[in-house]
């Protein structure tokens, strides 16, 4: 039988080789990470005990802080144990799991950042309907939406004093107009050069389309071409396909039936979409470069590094990622009304 090393992890390079300074940054790292988790749990504790802080803004403040946990909690650990063990190494499913926590967290926290500053916006520009906007329903949506758990809690706010008048009808309710959906500003304000680039996107679209499929076909058909590269490259073409087919499609008949609008559901949901698919690009870009690192480093051991088992645990993050897009559909169901006073 011949010798084969099979490579199934990474090798931190890490800050220095000496292990007393290995030692003194590994407990450096601890102590801010200490101090971080104290921090946003104290945040977290005082929103949660003090009634006056029941606010939409806080209860926003309140969960981001609780993402912040999350997000540090990822790295600094493992970081912090392989500097006390002088062990830098890290396997590769361990790897991919980091990058995907540590992404799914910072995509929270940028929502939840994104609903604290429309929270303001409202609070600013329509003090007298910041009750009825930013309800209790409303940052329970966000919030679930996420993957939170979100108590029942009633959010308190501050009185508003305005003309009663100018608020509300005879019946006592706010006169509000719910504007559900963003205008696109687009290139131009003219017909007929929205319709050329429209025509103009749609030929990149299916030049891109035909490219990536003629890549798919004659990899899948050609015996010759039945290699981990190729084998990674048909399926970054495949999800280039899929991330050219979020905004264009959408771009092409706004442009042709010169209606800019764009629901709120399916701004969140092609921003999510469009997220998902550059990072399994990403992920796939970088195994693709590790198959060239073994390719002409250790090109004896390449048939066996780069195995089946090792194709079928590189893809398994895009699949996790893929099962993350059907769960982010429960994205769509986010609903914050833009305010319009009469």
């Amino acid at each position: 039988m011949p010798n084969f090393t099979r490579i199934t992890g990474f090798i931190l390079a890490g800050l220095s080789d000496t292990q007393e300074l290995q030692t003194v940054c590994g407990v450096f790292f601890l102590v801010v990470y200490l101090i971080i988790l104290m921090s946003n749990f104290l945040i977290i504790t005082l929103i949660t005990l003090d009634l006056k802080l029941q606010t939409p803004m806080y209860f926003f403040l309140k969960n981001l802080s609780l993402f912040d946990v999350f997000f540090v909690s990822v790295p600094i650990p493992s970081f912090f144990v392989n500097s006390l063990t002088h062990n830098n190494f890290i396997s590769i499913p361990g790897c991919a799991f980091q990058v995907l926590f540590m992404t799914s967290f910072s995509a929270s926290e940028t929502i939840v950042l994104t609903a604290m500053s429309y929270d303001r916006y409202v609070a600013i520009c329509c003090p007298l309907h910041y009750e009825v906007i930013m309800s209790s329903g409303t940052c329970s949506d966000v919030v679930i939406s996420l993957g939170l758990f979100c108590p029942q809690e009633r959010l308190h706010r501050s009185p508003v004093y305005g003309s009663g008048s100018r608020d509300c009808k005879d019946s006592g309710m706010p006169n509000i107009t719910a504007v559900t959906e963003f205008i696109l500003m687009g290139f131009s304000d003219i017909r007929e050069l929205q319709t050329f680039c429209g025509v103009l996107f749609l030929v990149t679209y299916m030049a891109a389309l035909v490219s990536n499929l003629v890549i798919i076909t004659l990899i899948s058909l050609d015996l010759q071409l039945q290699t981990p590269m190729y084998f990674f490259l048909k399926n970054l073409s495949l999800l280039d396909a899929f991330f050219v087919s979020v905004p264009i499609p959408k771009f092409f008949v706004s442009n042709l039936t010169h209606n800019n609008s764009i629901s709120i559901h399916g701004c969140v949901f092609q921003v999510f979409l469009m997220t998902s698919f550059a990072a399994g690009e990403v992920f796939i870009l970088t195994v693709m470069s590790y198959d060239r690192y073994v390719a002409i480093c250790s090109p004896l051991h390449y048939q066996t590094i780069m195995s089946s088992g090792f194709l079928c645990v590189a893809l398994e993050p895009i699949l996790k990622l893929a099962r993350i897009d059907q769960a982010g559909l429960k994205l769509t169901e986010i609903r914050l009304p833009l305010p319009l006073e009469h």
